[in-house]
């Protein structure tokens, strides 16, 4: 009915034969037993020869209450370490919440410090707006009011002092006028009578500036005067209207020689046919001297010099021009114009 647990030298054995001098009185049936002593247990046990514990049966006894203990140490243990680290995760998750919190202030201030800086920037702006429509106001004010004492002035009685500008007035009306003729020389400007004796000195004007374009050719050389141009009857015509850049000609490499066909921009901005009578300038600058303008007799009448940047070639399997006989003789002005 009960037990309790002894060490080995505190429990004595009972000899054979003798165990019903040692037995534990037990109570009549239909009785209560007897109350035991504090701590003791209660349990049947067995009399006679082979009725006892034996030491075996008293060291599983202890085997088992020191595993028991054992395992509730490593329980108190496991509880105390998930506790500390229940505790640490705690501690973290505080420090953690607590750097965050200061994060969110520190940008909430930053954002703060921005919102300031712009709401200052915007009124500084405004600032100066308004100081700028104030100024703008009082120039106004400034030119109106100056505009009417100048108009003011206009209506006064001495109108001595307004006879002067007639001759400045009648300056400007004639710039208009060469302005509106459309030429450079004052062409226009024949149509009032008055002013019919100014056009002819601009008209001779224009021959000296035409044969600005012609000064290379005094220097060019005798050897160059004296060539046989090979294309006498192309150079200063105009390409053919059809033709495309690329596919009938194309840019110059550089690779030309004397007697080589090109084509140049003019200044009228056509594209013309030239034909290239020397090289001229340094070697790395390929530079070239071009005649732009035939004699009758095929030879260089008018040189002009140009990069390799700036004259095209005829394109291998693209257009081609036949050589045709030397143009009849042309007067001086039209060589001169051809020749700009």
């Amino acid at each position: 009915e009960f037990t309790r647990t002894e060490e080995a030298r505190n429990i004595f054995t009972v000899g054979a034969g003798k165990g019903a001098a040692a037995a534990t009185p037990v109570a009549p049936a239909g009785q209560k037993a007897a109350p035991l002593p504090s701590g003791t247990q209660r349990a049947p046990i067995g009399l006679g020869a082979g009725g006892g514990k034996t030491a075996a049966d008293q060291q599983k006894l202890e085997r088992e209450a020191a595993l028991a203990e054992k395992k509730r140490q490593q329980e108190e243990a496991l509880a105390a370490r998930k506790a500390e680290q229940e505790a640490k995760r705690a501690e973290q998750k505080r420090i953690q919440e607590e750097r965050q919190a200061a994060q969110k202030a520190a940008q909430e201030e930053r954002q703060r410090q921005l919102e300031e800086k712009k709401r200052q920037q915007e009124e500084a702006r405004a600032e100066q707006q308004r100081l700028f429509e104030e100024k703008k106001r009082k120039a106004e004010e400034e030119r109106a009011a100056k505009a009417a004492a100048q108009a003011a002035a206009r209506n006064q009685p001495p109108p001595p002092a307004s006879q002067p500008p007639p001759p400045k007035a009648a300056a400007p009306k004639a710039a208009p006028a060469r302005q509106g003729s459309g030429g450079f020389f004052g062409l226009g400007s024949a149509k009032p009578a008055p002013q019919a004796a100014q056009p002819p000195p601009p008209k001779t004007a224009p021959p000296p500036a035409k044969a600005a374009p012609q000064a290379p050719t005094p220097a060019a050389s005798k050897a160059v005067e004296s060539l046989s141009l090979s294309f006498p009857g192309v150079i200063g015509n105009e390409i053919e209207p059809g033709w495309v850049e690329g596919k009938d000609f194309k840019k110059s490499d550089g690779n030309l020689a004397q007697g080589d066909l090109v084509i140049l921009k003019r200044s009228d901005g056509a594209l013309r046919f030239g034909e290239v009578v020397e090289s001229t300038g340094l070697p790395w600058q390929q530079a070239f001297m071009v005649c732009v303008v035939a004699t009758p007799d095929g030879k260089v009448e008018s040189t002009r010099a140009e990069t390799a940047s700036n004259l095209f070639v005829l394109n291998v399997g693209g257009a081609s021009v036949a050589a045709p006989a030397a143009p009849a003789a042309a007067p001086p002005a039209a060589a001169a114009a051809a020749a700009a």
